[in-house]
């Protein structure tokens, strides 16, 4: 349970993963698969292959489209998190397709620890830290107090979270 809450803390860089979707004429619709914690950012590839990036659109902003089976290039993606599976949608939607993608990048889901012979799934550099979440909550748990754990543990996750970002970072307007 403590590792699934870590996916909500950091960018956690090392869990961004490649995925892709084969387009289908007059398709809005995708699930992908394995479903993701949070897809980054997607791109639309040609059959010439070159790619496009495409715009993220809030739940809102796809809902109130009025036309979603507008024929084009798709420019724009909403996904859809449900609990047993994620949907992308794609808008406009190609009207016909030989060899198109959907190229995305997507955050990983941490992998459960349900066996002795698991790896705990971090970074080997994030271990200690993990380590000493995992001493703050079971100090909570059984009612102990350890003097300057709740500080280190504090410390670890912090330099972690330093760490787990990208080295360049640029602001660019966003123009709609």
């Amino acid at each position: 349970m403590m590792l699934k809450s870590l996916q909500l803390k950091a960018p956690n860089l090392w869990r961004q993963t490649l995925g892709s979707v084969t387009l289908v004429a007059s398709t809005s619709t995708y699930t992908l698969s394995p479903r993701p914690f949070r897809v980054v950012e997607a791109r639309y590839r040609s059959a010439g292959a070159i790619d496009l990036p495409m715009e993220e659109l809030t739940r809102q902003e796809y809902l109130d489209m009025p036309n979603k089976v507008s024929t084009g290039v798709p420019t724009q993606y909403y996904v859809d998190h449900q609990r047993a599976a994620s949907t992308l949608y794609v808008w406009p939607v190609p009207a016909s397709v030989t060899i198109e993608t959907v190229r995305y990048t997507y955050q990983r889901v941490f992998e459960d620890i349900d066996d002795l012979a698991n790896d705990i799934d971090v970074p080997q550099e994030h271990l200690e830290a993990v380590g000493y979440q995992l001493a703050v909550r079971l100090a909570v748990t059984f009612g102990k107090d350890v003097p300057g754990l709740v500080e280190m543990a504090g410390m670890l996750m912090a330099d972690v979270a330093a760490a787990d970002r990208e080295e360049i970072v640029r602001f660019v307007p966003a123009y709609r």
